[in-house]
């Protein structure tokens, strides 16, 4: 499973984009959560390819992925904002989804897959500095009630674009399977550990660098084997064992050549 060419390298394979395109900008948001290119942005992007890349009759057999939220959640929270409004404020970023899936929709997109939010209470930034256990009352407030206003209006959206074919992705539930038994995905027994681990109990980042040229993390013997790469992202073993579970029947060979990406 490849991920289609992304918007920034669309010229570099004339090919490649009839196999799709990622338009995901890394740290986005539902809106500008830390001043990146947000969905509505994304959208743009593809909207201004149409009839030119991609024919609008195009668009009724292909498949939109919709992945994008916690980002916004982070910005909120790292602004000062109170806790106390983020119902609020995860109401927003929700019916925002809503809103451009709704457009992408009008668009001529048929078909949607839509990921839910992670156990956020999982991620090693809430688990550290021992990372052994999950942190229930940070997924309370940020992953379930999220995950909630998202079931209804995806529910909401196959009522009333019943043409259209709306599917949620649980990755709360396949985070935490996976976590749970970690030796079914040939995962290191302590999966909450990152492989990656900024000094200071992952006080600092993964990849920092001291002014003198000093390695400010450590990286595992075995990344293989870690669900967690850094404090936030799971490793490509962490993705392809979440994968596994949302698509059983899925070819997860992580690499391959352009010759056959053209095929």
């Amino acid at each position: 499973m490849l991920s289609p060419i992304a918007y920034e390298r669309r010229l570099s394979d004339p090919n490649a984009p009839k196999h799709g395109m990622n338009f995901a900008v890394g740290g986005a948001g539902v809106f500008s959560s830390y001043g990146i290119l947000n969905l509505g942005g994304q959208v743009d992007q593809f909207q201004s390819l149409l009839n030119t890349i991609y024919p609008t009759a195009f668009l009724e057999n292909s498949v939109v992925l919709v992945g994008i939220h916690g980002n916004d959640y982070g910005a909120y929270l790292v602004k000062g904002n109170p806790i106390s409004g983020l119902p609020m404020f995860q109401k927003l970023v929700v019916d925002e989804m809503v809103r451009q899936i709704e457009r992408l929709n009008k668009l001529g997109f048929k078909t949607f897959y839509i990921n839910n939010m992670q156990p956020v209470g999982c991620l090693p930034s809430s688990t550290r500095p021992t990372f052994n256990e999950c942190n229930e009352v940070t997924d309370s407030i940020m992953s379930v009630p999220h995950n909630s206003l998202l079931e209804t209006a995806v529910a909401d959206l196959k009522q009333r674009l019943p043409a259209s074919t709306f599917s949620l992705l649980d990755h709360y539930s396949a985070f935490n399977t996976v976590l749970r038994t970690p030796a079914n995905s040939g995962l290191s027994a302590h999966p909450l550990v990152p492989c990656c681990l900024g000094e200071g109990n992952a006080t600092r980042s993964c990849g920092e660098v001291a002014p003198n040229g000093k390695a400010m993390f450590t990286v595992c013997d075995d990344p293989k084997k870690s669900f967690f790469w850094d404090t936030i992202h799971p490793s490509q073993s962490g993705w392809t064992a979440v994968t596994k579970l949302l698509f059983p029947d899925a070819d997860l060979e992580p690499f391959q050549s352009s010759k056959e990406r053209q095929s």
